[in-house]
């Protein structure tokens, strides 16, 4: 966003500028703008939660002053009920967080946020740093040629359950649908890419233009599914051959190890409690405005926080278990819901007002 830079430069000194941005200037690609805002501008406002404009993404309303403070109250408004709250700008200069603005809209929130944060957990990126949370299958606008709704066998082609979205994973737990099928050729892939290659070189392109059919070990393995595009977090577990396309992520281990299909099955527990969504959504994990589709993006997912404790991890990878093998039982949800609640301290009071919050989302 170097149009906001620019107009800095030009603007005088305790000059205002407001600016319409779309909701991606939160997203990890603009960490040096932020920081560039938070060193050389006074934030006065964003507003958020704006129908007005009619495009797909959602956009926030920045209104900045030239010159550099230490300590400022910035005015959070939501545009829909025009409520206000104020946040330090100075809680977002930090380099750990990328620099982001983030703010709760309830104080009790904030306050079980940061004793979410207190445990000190750490992070599915920590443990986990490998690319072990990923898309699917990129096939950029050439699916009929790679995805059909019968198996068409062919030599070194192998072919998977292909599931697509909501359509795919309908609700936690899911047991995962598919209507057609992934082939897995290499050959073809490498020929479409060698002829994307040239045409582009022929332009005076820089071919950044591929198609991915990712890695066969993920699809042969364990794993667990996330939707890309959903208000909660919504997560099942496949251990049978399998695909998807980018409207799922893709957690897997790449091996069907008993421990690595136990930490899964927790996995996949822990992402659909009612405390991790509500960490989701209060963290800006889960990207929405209203009137918006929500928006998760992998490196925010990565942030999650995941519990360590031996006994926890077993005890909800057994509920899991139970949850698979017996059909979805409230009994179970609402056991494992009881249990990540527990080892994070939330109490009853706090349990009300994520699960209102949820649901006001």
């Amino acid at each position: 966003m170097l149009f906001i830079e620019h107009s800095i430069d030009f603007l005088k000194e305790n000059g205002k500028l407001s600016f319409i941005i779309d909701l991606a200037f939160f997203e990890t690609a603009y960490e040096h703008t932020r920081k560039y805002l938070l060193d050389k501008t006074k934030i006065l406002s964003i507003k958020y939660n704006i129908k007005d404009f009619e495009v797909a993404s959602g956009q926030v309303i920045l209104t900045i002053q030239k010159g550099r403070v230490e300590d400022n109250l910035v005015a959070i408004i939501n545009a829909e009920d025009k409520k206000e709250i104020k946040v330090n700008q100075k809680f977002w200069n930090n380099s750990s967080d990328q620099y982001k603005y983030r703010f709760n809209t309830c104080s009790k929130s904030a306050e079980i946020i940061e004793n979410i944060k207190a445990k000190n957990c750490p992070t599915l990126k920590e443990l986990y740093p490998k690319k072990n949370l990923r898309t699917c299958v990129m096939l950029l606008n050439m699916e009929d040629r790679f995805v059909f709704e019968e198996k068409k066998q062919k030599e070194d082609v192998s072919i998977y359950p292909y599931y697509q979205g909501s359509k795919g994973l309908k609700e936690k737990y899911a047991q995962l649908e598919n209507i057609k099928y992934f082939h897995y050729d290499k050959a073809l892939q490498d020929k479409i890419n060698d002829e994307l290659k040239a045409e582009l070189t022929a332009r005076g392109i820089k071919n950044k233009k591929r198609l991915g059919l990712g890695e066969t070990i993920i699809y042969d393995n364990p794993k667990i599914y996330i939707r890309q595009s959903a208000k909660e977090i919504i997560a099942s577990y496949d251990e049978n051959p399998s695909s998807a396309n980018n409207s799922l992520y893709v957690f897997s281990l790449r091996n069907n190890d008993k421990s690595t299909v136990q930490f899964l099955k927790f996995l996949c527990g822990l992402f659909n409690s009612y405390l991790i969504t509500f960490f989701a959504q209060q963290r800006k994990i889960i990207r929405f405005s209203k009137g918006k589709q929500p928006q998760i993006k992998v490196s925010d997912l990565y942030t999650i926080p995941i519990p360590s404790d031996v006994k926890l991890q077993n005890e909800i990878s057994n509920l899991v278990e139970l949850i698979y093998s017996d059909g979805i039982s409230g009994n179970y949800v609402e056991e494992i819901n009881n249990l990540v609640y527990q080892y994070f301290d939330v109490n009853k009071e706090e349990v009300q007002i994520i699960k209102e919050s949820i649901e006001s989302f």
